[in-house]
């Protein structure tokens, strides 16, 4: 019994009342498409329909696959859900008898219809709207949050399977969802291509299942919130099947344009989510941390313990959308924890008193002038050097306060991260170099190999082909030789035959005239015999009396008349010249008469000729038809001689051209098991060759690769603090000489 195809599907849906087991789905009705028949929504391992049930509307999941055990985890799956509160779930029941196909039930899920708009459509729509992509973000981060406190895992997170419904968003599909029951079995699926992690195999069914994707759809969301172009740059969409990344991205050996788009711009925030996201492709798929808080489990070597408790040190809550506004990334980098940093505090009793002090000199210097008690150029270098004293001093105690300090030490600290950073990206630029020469001196040798092997194959096909040739050429020679001497004899062979045939036809027809002859005179004797034997008895036979169809006794008086009284005298034609005896009546006289003279030669012993005479006329043929017999045996004995020579004559010829076919054929299959055992082992040579090249460059490139990868890492937690301390900085915007003048200048 096979499982069956959506066209099935479609086809019971148009009888809901009879297909369906359901109560309620048996009274309900589909959605139909432009042709009338129930429209499909089919993806690779279900087709969906919707129903309506009064006001109520459901989606019927009709699977395309079976699972043997799909009933008892969907039974796990339900226990499970109805025990936890999980707000972007939607209701459902599996049904293992739900719908009957071509005489047989099969299972289906009953969902709850969600009226909302897949996530990538959501996304393209609002590209134009930071704010809401903002609000869409951390309700993603609300949806993980609120998966992990319910103990449960997705299993395929990817933009077909999430959908915004009223601004919330709303997970579908739950055939590859991990509960705490299903622990120690595998996945039935590994999830979208685009969003799941390279290494992620059937085995990987855990709680973490959901981390990498997660991560995948949350930077494609910052991403465009503050970069819109992206989306079109990177080609995403929902005809596209993807977000931000492809599959392609997160193969490790090959460059991605994402990564390098990403990595390049011009907000530091977004460099940095995308370097520590970058970095997951070098963990194992369990070792990926979650996108709620557990960013410090990460061993980023000596610099894990510098980095934050990411997104759990502050409360998400959802802000209104409020349209387009100026790009702003600053609410990235607040959902790191920063430290709380005061202004400019205290009294500043030194500063002000120093500033009373340059007033009092400056008013002493101006009244001195104006009195003459100072020449104007004392005055000056006065003022000059208590304006440099003064100068000096609150710069002093400018550069002595806290908050200058705390500012101080975070730009040392940005500029320490930047020659990190500069430094990592050249040991990464030296190390990609060096591992994509070696990967290029493997390709190099691999090439050479090939060429080799190349040059291997054309020596033997070329050598095969000479050797087929030289086979096919003496084959034909041998055959058109054989040929024509099979020939010759077959004609040699036919003459003789038709030779034969043409005497012993002569001779058949010499036996068929005396055998013709022969009974042509016995014929001839028994006829005489009879005739004389009947005309003496049919005198005696009246036709008076006699019992004949037809024939009454006026009849018999007019043959009597006519002259024919007896059995003897009866003629069809006499007969017939007699008035009242027409053909029938003549006929039924002479078939009496042949009666009459049938029963006399039977009772006489006459049907038979008198043996004497018979053999007389037997002896007379006998020994002209022995001739022709011992004539017969003598040409088809000279015959069968004849074709016996031809026969010794011809055959030694066959044989020797049939040997030398066989030796043709012998000679060149050993010449080609040689070919070939060279060949294999050419071959051997070079794929042991190319082992030893792949064996030493893959160490290399293994090792260059693993320092790719910690410096990735590396760089990863670089561009994290570089974030955060830009972050910090924007905190000290304030903290500068003329704020610090004018808050020391404020009483």
């Amino acid at each position: 019994m096979g499982w069956p195809l959506p066209q099935d599907y479609q086809e019971a849906l148009q009888n809901p009342r009879l297909s369906f087991s359901n109560p309620d789905l048996q009274r309900s009705t589909p959605r139909l498409d432009v042709l009338g028949l129930p429209k499909p929504i089919t993806g690779a391992f279900a087709s969906v329909y919707e129903v309506s049930v009064d006001s109520k509307r459901w989606a019927v999941r009709c699977f395309l696959k079976q699972f043997q055990d799909q009933r008892d985890r969907y039974d796990a799956i339900t226990k499970h859900l109805q025990q936890v509160d999980i707000p972007c779930t939607v209701d459902f029941k599996f049904e293992p008898q739900g719908i009957l196909v071509k005489g047989h039930w099969y299972p289906i899920l009953k969902m709850e219809w969600i009226d909302g708009i897949p996530l990538a459509l959501f996304i393209e729509q609002n590209l134009h709207r930071p704010d809401v992509l903002k609000d869409l973000a951390r309700e993603w981060l609300q949806v993980m949050v609120s998966l992990k406190k319910g103990r449960v895992a997705h299993g395929d997170l990817q933009h077909g399977n999430i959908l915004v419904s009223n601004n919330r968003l709303r997970l579908i599909d739950y055939d590859g969802m991990f509960v705490p029951a299903l622990a120690g079995l595998e996945s039935h699926e590994i999830g979208h291509r685009n969003y799941q992690h390279p290494a992620r195999s059937a085995r990987d069914f855990d709680l973490y299942v959901d981390n990498f994707s997660a991560w995948v759809i949350y930077i494609s969301i910052v991403s465009v919130s503050v970069e819109p172009q992206l989306w079109k740059q990177l080609n995403a969409g929902e005809n596209q099947e993807k977000l931000l990344f492809t599959k392609d991205d997160f193969d490790t050996s090959r460059s991605s344009a994402a990564f390098q788009i990403l990595g390049k711009n011009r907000q530091a925030d977004i460099q940095a989510l995308s370097a520590i996201f970058r970095s997951f492709l070098y963990l194992a798929p369990k070792d990926v941390p979650m996108v709620d808080g557990t960013l410090t489990s990460i061993d980023y070597n000596s610099t894990a313990k510098i980095l934050p408790d990411w997104i759990s040190t502050v409360e998400i809550t959802k802000a209104e959308a409020t349209g387009p506004k100026q790009l702003d990334t600053s609410w990235v980098i607040d959902h790191l924890p920063r430290q709380k940093l005061e202004g400019f505090t205290g009294q500043f009793y030194e500063e002000r008193v120093l500033l009373v002090t340059d007033f009092i000199l400056t008013s002493f210097l101006l009244y001195g002038i104006w009195t003459e008690l100072i020449t104007d150029l004392v005055a000056l270098y006065i003022f000059v050097v208590a304006l440099i004293f003064s100068s000096i001093t609150l710069t002093y105690f400018y550069r002595s306060s806290t908050p200058f300090n705390l500012k101080h030490s975070l730009v040392i600290q940005k500029r320490e991260e930047l020659k990190k950073k500069r430094e990592m990206d050249s040991l990464i630029s030296n190390i990609s170099k060096a591992l994509n020469l070696a990967k290029e001196a493997e390709g190099k040798g691999i090439i050479l190999i090939g060429k080799k092997q190349q040059k291997i194959d054309k020596q033997y096909h070329a050598e095969l082909e000479a050797l087929q040739k030289n086979r096919s050429d003496n084959k034909s020679r041998l055959s058109i030789r054989l040929g024509k001497i099979n020939n010759d004899a077959a004609e040699r062979d036919q003459r003789l035959n038709a030779q034969r045939q043409a005497s012993l036809a002569t001779i058949l027809r010499k036996r068929q005239n005396h055998v013709d002859a022969r009974n042509k005179e016995l014929a001839a004797a028994l006829k005489d015999q009879q005739a004389g034997f009947l005309q003496t008895k049919l005198r005696t036979i009246s036709l008076d009396g006699a019992a004949i169809s037809g024939i009454g006794s006026k009849l018999i008086s007019r043959l009597a008349v006519a002259g024919v009284c007896t059995a003897a005298e009866l003629d069809y034609w006499r007969v017939r010249r007699v008035d009242g005896i027409g053909h029938v009546k003549a006929q039924a006289l002479m078939g009496w008469k042949k009666r009459v003279e049938n029963e006399l030669l039977s009772a006489a012993g006459l049907q038979k000729l008198n043996s004497r005479i018979e053999m007389s006329i037997m002896s007379k043929y006998d020994s002209a038809l022995q001739d022709l017999i011992l004539e017969e045996q003598k040409i088809g004995k000279h015959i069968d001689d004849e074709l016996r020579k031809s026969y010794a004559y011809w055959q030694p010829l066959r044989q020797a051209v049939e040997l030398e076919l066989s030796q043709l054929e012998v000679q060149t299959t050993h010449r080609m098991e040689a070919l070939q055992a060279q060949y294999k082992r050419d071959t051997a040579n070079l794929v042991s060759e190319t082992k030893e090249v792949r064996d030493r460059a893959s160490a290399l490139i293994t090792d260059l690769t693993s320092q790719v990868g910690l410096k990735q890492k590396s760089l990863a937690a670089t561009l994290f603090r570089l974030a955060k301390l830009e972050a910090d900085l924007s905190s000290y915007s304030t903290v500068t000489l003329r704020s610090y003048l004018r808050k020391i200048a404020t009483f």
